[in-house]
């Protein structure tokens, strides 16, 4: 009796239920099986649900972070810097380690994702360059993820109403799974039911199908998040007295200009020799 408790317990607190009616329902029923009316956790679990369980934390914008995930990631980083038999001058020399290390960091993705192309090779080519000018390198890998699974999918229906088209999709060797997208034509507007948008900010593969069927060669402006695109920060304006951070941006920016620089002279001959020439005076 214990062991079933546990497992249907955990069935429904690990299960991605997204529809709360079924959550609610799962609950309920798991709950007079095994009686657990009384049961102080199993009450006080069900009263906290909208904090944990997955069918009340769809469409709310989250970045596809967990409550801890951005402690766990700084902790990782200093922890290779960190130790419990430093001295306090030690330990405040190794946290300015481990701050420039991620500052580094910082900049490296940010030259890879600006000074350098990846390969787009799929069945969506208009729309996964698109994306590879768009979005930052770790988020377009996100992106292309997405566009891989859209062959999987299959409209079972689609209705023209008030200005729209609403599709009904389901999956290749999973016909119980069911997506509603809604398109609006005259703004190339998409919206899922999945709500992955909404909830991690990148658009999903029913939004692909979409695109694909209507012959849509650039992303919408509404499925891109400008937090996950290069220019992010372009507006944003920072003002450090810190020389040694100065100096570490300084060095990024020009090897960013530098790159693109070596990109531009390498195409011909001629640019090649006038960047030579204009390098040696």
């Amino acid at each position: 009796m214990f062991r079933e408790r546990n497992s249907r317990m955990y069935l429904i607190c690990a299960n991605k239920i997204k529809e709360v009616e079924i959550f609610e329902e799962l609950w309920r029923s798991t709950v007079e099986k095994l009686n657990l009316h009384c049961n102080e956790w199993v009450s006080k679990m069900y009263r906290i649900r909208s904090r944990w369980a997955h069918a009340f934390l769809v469409g709310k914008f989250t970045c596809g972070m967990k409550s801890t995930h951005r402690c766990e990631a700084m902790h990782s980083v200093l922890k290779r810097f960190l130790t419990s038999r430093l001295k306090l001058f030690e330990f405040v020399e190794q946290f300015h380690r481990g701050l420039r290390r991620l500052r580094y960091e910082e900049l490296h993705n940010d030259h890879v994702s600006n000074d350098s192309t990846p390969v787009c090779d799929g069945h969506l080519l208009s729309l996964e360059k698109h994306a590879a000018e768009l979005f930052t390198r770790d988020m377009f890998f996100k992106v292309r993820k997405q566009m891989k699974r859209e062959p999987l999918l299959y409209s079972t229906s689609a209705v023209t109403e008030s200005g729209r088209v609403s599709y009904s999709l389901s999956q290749y060797s999973d016909p119980n799974s069911k997506w509603r997208v809604t398109y609006y034509p005259a703004v190339r507007d998409i919206r899922c039911s999945c709500q992955l948008f909404e909830t991690k900010g990148i658009p999903c593969c029913h939004c692909f199908f979409v695109m694909k069927f209507n012959n849509i060669s650039l992303l919408p402006r509404d499925l891109v998040l400008k937090r996950w695109c290069k220019d992010a920060k372009k507006d944003v304006n920072v003002k450090l007295d810190n020389p040694e951070v100065n100096t570490v941006i300084r060095c990024g920016t020009l090897s960013g200009f530098c790159g693109k620089l070596y990109h531009y002279a390498s195409q011909t001959n001629e640019r090649y020799q006038m960047v030579k020439m204009m390098w040696r005076s």
